[in-house]
């Protein structure tokens, strides 16, 4: 009997917004695991429909928002992002969040990243795991994150 694991053996549970959850799913993204895997396929976990293909759920009962209601809805939070970075003491950008290890400068630009990956898609830069990862440069200045920002609205309005 063999006692390496395989790797439809790995299992992780969790509830949105458990600090223990969300320091599991940061580990296992530093390491390069993804949110959900079965054998050599993944699926991101923000695409519902892309979870549920992947486990076998067949009874998923979701509506997808219209292109028009979820580009406001990010521009609305965007614009937020944008307003509440911007209050914050420069002096404050490289504090980590409680319990996380993650800054306000770092989580900021998450934020910004992830609508930019989505945009790059839509330009033929394909949407990988390693899309949503990137982080700002090292010394980053608020002007920096914020222009990043400034640019990735700039590109979802067009």
């Amino acid at each position: 009997m063999s006692t390496e694991p395989r790797n439809d053996d790995l299992r992780v549970y969790w509830q949105p917004g458990g600090t223990s959850c969300l320091r599991t799913k940061e580990f296992l993204t530093r390491h390069g695991i993804p949110i959900v895997t079965r054998r050599d396929q993944w699926a991101n976990g923000q695409v519902l429909a892309d979870v549920a293909r992947l486990v076998g759920v067949t009874d998923l009962n979701t509506q997808m928002l219209t292109t028009g209601e979820l580009k406001q809805r990010l521009e609305r939070i965007l614009e937020g992002t944008e307003r509440f970075f911007d209050q914050l003491p420069a002096e404050q950008l490289a504090t980590l969040l409680p319990n996380r290890p993650r800054s306000y400068a770092d989580l900021t630009y998450h934020i910004f990243n992830i609508d930019d990956s989505f945009l790059e898609e839509k330009v033929g830069i394909p949407l990988v795991y390693d899309s949503y990862n990137r982080i700002p440069e090292l010394g980053a200045s608020k002007q920096n994150i914020l222009a990043y920002g400034s640019d990735v609205r700039q590109r979802l309005s067009a």
